[in-house]
């Protein structure tokens, strides 16, 4: 994780990267998606620097994985794509049947 891109956490890195790895198996996920929420924590504090935290960091982004994981954006979901339920083979039309079905008309 690289500190010199978050400057606001710059002066707590010994604390967060100590509990980097604790946070993981507290929450249950995978240490780069702490190291991704630490990333949005930080985005976030930049662009409200009057709600930003001035001190106690630690505790900021603990309560900040606290709510991720409540909210459910802590855990990397699937993509859930469309897929069309297809009959089995059997009940398939061919093109013999078309043919069949259109001189029947």
């Amino acid at each position: 994780m690289d500190f010199e891109k978050l400057p606001r956490f710059k002066r707590e890195t010994i604390g967060i990267v100590c509990r980097v790895s604790e946070w993981a198996n507290i929450f249950g996920v995978e240490i780069e998606e702490i190291e991704r929420q630490i990333m949005l924590a930080h985005g976030w504090a930049d662009n409200n620097p009057k709600k930003a935290p001035k001190k106690n960091i630690l505790r900021y982004l603990y309560n900040w994985m606290l709510i991720a994981d409540r909210k459910g954006s802590l855990r990397k979901k699937p993509l859930q794509n469309y897929r069309e339920n297809r009959p089995p083979e059997e009940e398939l039309m061919t093109g013999e049947d078309f043919r069949r079905l259109r001189e029947a008309i």
